[in-house]
């Protein structure tokens, strides 16, 4: 084990490490979806809105990992799907650019720092 750590960049910025992150929970055979909404969940904690399960699930891996809050506009995608998400807190401003004809999907939140995935 020793030989393949540190798992995560301890020299680079926090989005880096966040994608070091998305990528252990991938290889280690976790869908896209249960990754990111373990990385970045949204403020669950008192919400009456939320559903049961859901706030159960929340709770459960609070547990096991601290919610990412960094400032971040994240876009991932695994090739089949593609996800869109926003910092916990609400405080990066993310828009929508495009859906281009071969499903290649654009987001900003600045302008001239895109991101970009595309699904199948």
């Amino acid at each position: 084990m020793h030989a393949t750590a540190p798992f995560i960049n301890e020299t680079g910025a926090d989005s880096s490490s966040l994608d070091n992150m998305l990528e252990l929970l991938l290889a280690g055979g976790m869908d896209l979806i249960h990754a990111m909404l373990l990385l970045v969940p949204p403020v669950w904690q008192n919400n009456s809105d939320m559903d049961n399960e859901l706030c159960a699930f929340f709770n459960f891996n609070s547990m096991h990992m601290e919610p990412w809050d960094s400032l971040a506009g994240i876009v991932m995608s695994d090739g089949r799907y593609a996800a869109c998400n926003l910092d916990r807190n609400g405080l990066c401003l993310a828009r929508y650019v495009m859906i281009t004809k071969d499903k290649l999907i654009t987001c900003a939140y600045e302008v001239g720092k895109a991101a970009s995935a595309q699904v199948k």
